[in-house]
């Protein structure tokens, strides 16, 4: 498991597929994929929940590694954002 990340009794993780961000119950049940990247060829990696919201910030690593990675946003729709391009490891801090 790469990393999970837990918001109102929701864990986000990059876990069960190199390509997939999943969440995951804190109470137990089904594991729900939220983003499959394998057509785009990207590993979404290190997801944080953004405060308040349902929006999960991640890292999208593809086949030129960490270097050319994206930092992007799944937002509640369904729908990726890229923030920035060529930074790993977006964080949110207050």
């Amino acid at each position: 498991m790469r990393l999970s990340q837990r918001c109102s009794g929701t864990n986000i993780v990059a876990a069960f597929g190199p390509t997939q961000l999943s969440r995951l119950p804190a109470s137990g049940g089904p594991v729900t994929v939220v983003l499959d990247s394998t057509a785009q060829g990207l590993s979404p990696r290190w997801p944080q929940i953004l405060p308040g919201t349902s929006t999960v910030l991640f890292t999208a690593v593809g086949a030129g590694g960490p270097n050319t990675a994206t930092i992007e946003a799944l937002t509640h729709d369904g729908a990726v954002h890229v923030l920035l391009r060529n930074g790993t490891f977006g964080r949110y801090l207050t």
